[in-house]
């Protein structure tokens, strides 16, 4: 029987409803109407059509012949007369009906995808420096580094330094040398581009170098290298540098769904009224994300050199940006800011920007407009695609216990230890840290860690055909038991042995082959009757130790030994016995590297039970003591992250290939709310891309190398408010 319900007014209820509800009574309708048509496997697409037929008028008949009245979203009411919208796109998301068997769960969501906006501008970033003295006899080089003033992809046109001395400089001798990438054709060094020595003249104590970079190498700059300016000689000895400013050209693609400009017309002066604020809470809603804004601006004359920035309020605080500087003969100028990745979610829909005026040569210029790009859908530049890379679609068996392990923990520099004229028995105290004991593992577990990572290094227990010495396997074994009774995943790998004999290159191939099998065969055969909560990992950081790439990709040659090895690796603990065929093994890139050439040159082994193993200390500025003043850890950081993690995941978690993070960490720089801040987002936003990560803890607490968590003399934790941030982001 079929029936209308009526609300009091009159009207039909089923009207005011939402599209869920439709759905709801659809398949109620199909599910009568597919026990009446028939059951027959044959027949079920044909019947399911018929089915749908039959529920789509039966619905129209319950009175829902329109649902165009009923808006799930009303559009804001801009009123203000300044507000011109390009883009009448109005953000939506639609569901769509069930395309197979009937089922009563909710319908699939169909994601709206923003549009795909080429953005080309140039612009410069500029730095100031303090206590930078070069000196032509004993400081003659200074290097920067290239990601504090670009991003990946841009073309550098030209760098400017300026420097001042105490005495008249006269004229500045000294060249100019940037990091290229490996297919660009003009360095004349590996990975690296030096200039021709140049000569500039001064005027008085002042003197500006201006580097046009050659064309040729414009579009291969390494935006995660370096570049360095060198003073061989001048008429003072020392020279201070005060700014360095890179100009560039940037081309991106971003998801743009609407457009709005706003007028401004407001006169800025950089004495007395350097900064404007625009709000765009009449502009934003919640369901936005704030992409680029472009400044319009002219002044009564030419700006010539023009220095400004721009700022927004998140939720926490205000993020400013860097000095941007421009160089033009006009009177007026057109500035655009893309909206780091790393903030787009901490910005409110009610906030507001901030156009700010340095100095140019006037004084006062007029802020004609703004224009606002912003989204409401998913980036389409961030869809699962990657890197296109061979890879082999693994089983349920590796990508549950990559989902099952939430945060795992290093063993470090105990069992690897390396190079050490000891007895096996105390070999893992060599390097200061006591003996590994069941406490200290059951207090890793009780801090929150479901995993452990098991570092050990074999080159000292083997003789020169890989035998390993009994006492040595026996002790590992026994840690191995530490880790498996506490009912922790455990992974067991091969270490240092990649920096002392484990050399991958054509020439020596052989021998490495044949004793690397050796020794896994061994250690197989030990642990066969382990469940399979332990892994095998079987190499570490492979390279070639001290060539002039081996912390960028390495060479084709070294590469295809690795993957050679790789496949040796796996096909050995297969064709040994006990649960190892069923075991899941662990695999890496050369040097465990993120590098692109790393990714592409690995050749995964034909197998379906494995899990890829990267090492990432980064951002490296931060993580490494290196650059000691390099302490705060802030929202570039961390779109550098999440740059990096989504670029794993879609070149191989999105298809089907789990990866873990076997290190990370920051050394201790005395910034420890800095570092745990580091700790919960890096653990984190791993996390939210499928990725569990494994902290490097070597017991260091302080200085180089300071990696150090847990106090192994008393099972305490070093730094309470670190251990917080790694528990915070597993919750």
């Amino acid at each position: 029987m079929i029936f209308c319900i009526l609300s009091k007014s009159g009207a039909c209820f089923l009207c005011n409803m939402q599209v869920r509800k439709l759905q709801i009574l659809l398949d109620l309708s199909e599910k009568i109407c597919y026990n009446r048509i028939g059951k027959e496997r044959f027949r079920m697409k044909y019947n399911y059509f018929l089915c749908r037929m039959t529920a789509f008028i039966i619905a129209a008949a319950m009175g829902c012949f329109s649902l165009t009245a009923c808006s799930s979203k009303q559009d804001k009411n801009n009123s203000s007369s300044q507000i011109t919208v390009i883009d009448d796109d109005e953000p939506t998301t639609q569901k769509r009906l069930s395309e197979t068997t009937p089922k009563e769960t909710e319908p699939p969501v169909t994601e709206h995808i923003s549009p795909a906006e080429s953005i080309t501008y140039q612009s410069g970033t500029q730095k100031s420096f303090s206590d930078v003295i070069l000196n032509h006899e004993t400081n003659k080089n200074y290097s920067m580094s290239l990601a504090d003033f670009i991003l990946p992809g841009d073309s550098v046109q030209s760098i400017i330094f300026e420097f001042e001395a105490s005495g008249d400089i006269g004229s500045y001798q000294g060249g100019c040398g940037i990091s290229v990438t490996e297919d660009c054709k003009a360095a004349n060094n590996p990975y690296w581009y030096q200039s021709p020595d140049f000569t500039a003249s001064a005027d008085g104590h002042y003197v500006k170098i201006v580097w046009d970079v050659p064309e040729d190498i414009q579009n291969y700059v390494n935006a995660n290298g370096t570049f360095q300016i060198g003073y061989w000689w001048g008429d003072t000895e020392e020279v201070e540098l005060k700014y360095v400013t890179c100009n560039y050209t940037r081309n991106k693609q971003i998801p743009v769904d609407k457009t709005v400009e706003l007028s401004v017309k407001e006169t800025l002066n950089y004495n007395d009224n350097p900064s404007e604020s625009i709000s765009l809470a009449d502009v934003l809603n919640d369901e936005c994300t704030l992409q680029a804004v472009i400044f319009t601006l002219h002044a009564d004359s030419a700006l010539g050199k023009f220095n400004g920035g721009f700022g927004v309020r998140t939720k926490k605080d205000w993020y400013q940006s860097e000095t941007v500087s421009q160089f033009t003969e006009e009177n007026a100028l057109t500035l655009t800011w893309l909206i780091p990745e790393g903030i787009q979610n901490d910005i409110p829909s009610d906030t507001e920007i901030s156009f700010d005026y340095f100095w140019s040569e006037c004084e006062e210029i007029t802020l004609d407009s703004v224009q606002v790009k912003f989204s409401y859908g998913l980036d389409p530049n961030n869809l699962p695609e990657g890197l296109e890379v061979q890879v082999v679609h693994q089983n349920d068996d590796a990508r549950k216990i990559a989902e099952s392990i939430t945060v795992g923990w290093n063993l470090g520099n105990s069992l690897d230890c390396y190079n050490v004229d000891w007895t096996v028995t105390d070999f893992e105290t060599a390097w200061g840290n006591p003996k590994t004991t069941k406490h200290m593992i059951a207090a890793v577990k009780a801090a929150g860690f479901n995993a452990v990572r098991i570092p050990v290094s074999w080159t000292d227990h083997i003789d020169d055909k890989g035998n390993i010495d009994s006492i040595w396997l026996t002790r590992v074994q026994q840690v191995v038991d530490y880790a498996m009774d506490n009912k922790l995943y455990t992974i067991l790998n091969m270490h240092h042995d990649d920096y002392t004999w484990l050399n991958p290159t054509y020439e020596d191939e052989e021998e490495v082959t044949e004793k690397y099998i050796h020794i896994w065969s061994q250690i197989a055969k030990r642990f066969q009757d382990y469940d399979t909560k332990l892994l095998f990992e079987g190499l570490n950081e492979p390279r070639v130790i001290g060539s002039p790439n081996e912390w960028t990709g390495g060479t084709d040659e070294e590469r295809d030994v690795i993957n050679h090895l790789l496949q040796a690796f796996v096909d050995t603990v297969r064709s040994s016995g006990g649960n190892n065929p069923l075991r899941t093994l662990v695999i890496t890139t050369h040097a465990a590297s993120i590098d692109s050439q790393a990714i592409k040159g690995l050749v995964m082994p034909d197998d379906d039970n494995l899990i890829l193993s990267i090492h990432n200390y980064a951002p490296w500025k931060f993580t490494s003591s290196e650059f000691p003043s390099e302490d705060t850890f802030s929202e570039k950081e961390k779109a550098e992250l999440k740059e990096e993690f989504l670029f794993l995941y879609n070149t191989f978690v999105s298809k089907g290939v789990p990866v873990i993070i076997g290190e990370f960490g920051a050394e201790n720089k005395n910034n420890t709310a800095d570092r745990a801040a580091y700790y919960e987002y890096y653990i984190k936003s791993a996390r939210d891309r499928g990725i569990p990560c494994f902290v490097w803890d070597n017991n260091v607490s302080e200085g180089n190398g300071s990696y150090g968590l847990l106090n192994r003399e008393d099972n305490t934790w070093y730094f309470p408010e670190i251990l917080e941030g790694i528990q915070n982001a597993v919750k």
